[in-house]
């Protein structure tokens, strides 16, 4: 698997700082280092988890998995107000592009984007709320997809803009959204099987 760089977009960066405030640098430097060689695989995205095998030292996987807190439902309208209220904004999501101005006035309200998850890892190294480096690669993993498509952070949250607005014919990004890893971590790289994610 080629070498990515993560957090390319100002969604992903702020995104990544999360799991930075949830680990040291050396469990996100191994993460980054599995998540680019191909050690994730059998990966699946939900409304509101993303799960996968990591591949173990002392067991052949890890199940790995993010778990993220739906909006209060007051959060939602506020967000889906502003965005009506404001012609520009709404034709950017419609047109199938995530404006910045919406991420600018989540912070403005304290409307958390970014936080707001709980990890699960079944290998000996995790903590409960310390992210081990199977969980920092699966962070990686969905860093890149939100770089790619920022819709998916707040469909995580419970706010399905996309389907929302009726703009899956709008995004560059095939809806439901298509993610390519391995099923098997000993598949070569060309052998890997397309995941269809319902999200």
């Amino acid at each position: 698997m080629a070498r990515k760089a993560y957090g390319t977009t100002l969604w992903g960066s702020k995104f990544l700082k999360s799991i930075e405030l949830e680990t040291d640098s050396g469990r996100l430097s191994r993460g980054k280092t599995y998540a680019n060689t191909g050690k994730i695989y059998g990966v699946v995205l939900k409304p509101n988890s993303i799960t996968a095998k990591v591949k173990g030292n002392y067991s052949p996987f890890y199940t790995t998995s993010l778990n993220f807190k739906q909006f209060p439902r007051g959060d939602i309208k506020v967000i889906l107000k502003f965005i009506e209220d404001n012609p520009f904004v709404l034709a950017d999501i419609i047109n199938g592009k995530l404006p910045l101005d919406l991420l600018e006035f989540c912070k403005e309200n304290e409307i958390d984007l970014f936080g707001g998850f709980d990890m699960s890892c079944n290998c000996f190294d995790y903590y409960g709320t310390y992210a081990c480096k199977h969980i920092a690669a699966l962070y990686y993993i969905l860093t890149n997809e939100i770089d790619k498509n920022p819709f998916i952070l707040l469909k995580l949250r419970g706010l399905d803009l996309i389907k929302h607005y009726n703009i899956q014919e709008n995004l560059q990004l095939p809806y439901p959204i298509e993610l390519n890893y391995c099923d098997n971590p000993n598949k070569k790289v060309e052998e890997k099987n397309t995941q269809i994610l319902q999200l």
